[in-house]
């Protein structure tokens, strides 16, 4: 896979603190879901978090990688393959994954957060020196890919995409609201009140018309299978993001059982 440095954004020792970005993967064993989806073999004996781990330590050697799991004691694998692998970890809060990330931030120094969940093993690397680069000039609280005009990638069943957030505005966020259900989803109170943060869209770097219907993030074990059988073209053939994608559209069985899928895990 090919390397992209990012040296504009490497940290060192005069670096502000509220300047640093880092990555900050969330990662539980404990989803409702499906339990342990992250760590069960996906790709060889692999799971999707070690993939993602190893990726962007190749991929995005710049940048700060932490995975912030929780205190639950399940997770105490997580925390131990985050630090075998050659990234950092953190362990807070199970349910207040808002302040999971604010703690995380705050103890690795990141100041601006570029956020990405573990079960999107398809994540486009690539993408996320592009985000950066947007936001460096911008200096928004939120910024993110829209896939549909106002409506942030997050929000898609894509999985490809990631989200910068300033840790000053999560910080605001845990004044302005303790509804733990929005807490869970760490930035949708920010993007859901543009009125009172500084939120910015870019349109996605690949057409939003390729991206419809296609859902490659993965909550279920159906999205598992679907997503593990994907990979291994994905891999194997060196695929691009979108190669990958071109193929999921030409195959009228795959684009169905995406369709059904989207249909039960409504976002």
């Amino acid at each position: 896979m090919k390397i992209r440095y990012f040296s504009c954004i490497e940290m060192n020792d005069q670096a502000q603190y509220s300047d640093r970005y880092g990555i900050i993967i969330q990662a539980r064993s404990g989803s409702t879901r499906m339990t342990d989806k992250v760590m069960r073999p996906f790709y060889g004996e692999k799971g999707i978090l070690q993939i993602l781990i190893e990726r962007l330590l190749t991929e995005a050697p710049g940048l700060p990688l932490i995975v912030a799991t929780t205190t639950a004691d399940e997770d105490q694998r997580i925390y131990d393959l985050a630090i075998e692998s050659g990234a950092k970890a953190f362990r807070g809060s199970e349910e207040d994954v808002l302040k999971r990330f604010v703690d995380a931030a705050n103890r690795f120094g990141i100041g601006n957060i570029i956020r990405i969940c573990s079960d999107n093993p398809f994540l486009d690397v690539d993408s996320i020196k592009d985000l950066v680069d947007h936001h460096k000039q911008f200096r928004t609280d939120y910024l993110s890919y829209e896939t549909a005009p106002g409506v942030p990638a997050i929000l898609s069943h894509i999985g490809i995409y990631a989200e910068v957030v300033r840790r000053q505005a999560l910080e605001k966020e845990q004044l302005l609201t303790g509804d733990l259900h929005v807490r869970q989803h760490v930035t949708y109170y920010i993007y859901q009140n543009a009125n009172m943060f500084d939120v910015k869209f870019l349109p996605a770097p690949h057409e939003s018309a390729l991206l419809a219907g296609v859902r490659l993030t993965v909550d279920t074990s159906e999205d598992f299978a679907l997503a593990q059988s994907l990979y291994e073209k994905y891999v194997e053939n060196s695929w691009t993001t979108v190669q990958l994608i071109s193929y999921i559209r030409q195959s009228g069985d795959i684009m169905e059982k995406m369709k059904k899928l989207i249909d039960q895990n409504p976002k």
